[in-house]
């Protein structure tokens, strides 16, 4: 699946090393432009990836310090096979996790289950703040650059 956004600095499930990377896994490109604006301006490095089979190799050889995995019903059914295989990968068991929907009765139902493997969770439509609380919440703010 092709995703095209004015951000010529997107990348489409392209692994990168980079210091604090955060990894989104969604097909929405409004959610996407969303994500990009809110984290790039704090500073985030981000790795998008519209294809959730592609999204577990790419988290794996990424390794960032967080996933933002969208799930739900439809298109999004993927994301919870996604989350039960990154959990039980030793290269990704212990990464930090927020799993957003639009279904916030699922999430509540599968808030157990969420809490039992390290997850944040949040409802969309979300705050940006309440976005940023969570992130740094599981990865504390962005790094600053070191000066030579």
């Amino acid at each position: 699946m092709s995703y095209s956004s004015p951000h010529t600095a997107l990348m489409e499930c392209t692994p990168i090393m980079a210091n604090q990377a955060i990894v989104v896994i969604n097909h929405d490109p409004v959610f996407l432009d969303l994500m990009w604006e809110l984290l790039t301006d704090e500073g985030y490095p981000l790795v998008f990836c519209v294809a959730v089979d592609q999204a577990a190799s790419t988290i794996e050889q990424t390794q960032p310090d967080l996933v933002v995995l969208d799930v739900g019903r439809g298109q999004l059914e993927g994301g919870w096979p996604l989350l039960e295989s990154l959990r039980h990968n030793p290269y990704t068991a212990a990464t930090p996790m927020i799993v957003c929907s639009t279904d916030p009765h699922l999430l509540r139902a599968k808030a157990a289950e969420l809490h039992a493997q390290r997850c944040e969770m949040l409802e969309k439509p979300f705050m940006a703040e309440d976005l940023m609380t969570k992130v740094h919440a599981s990865i504390g703010p962005p790094s600053q650059p070191t000066v030579a």
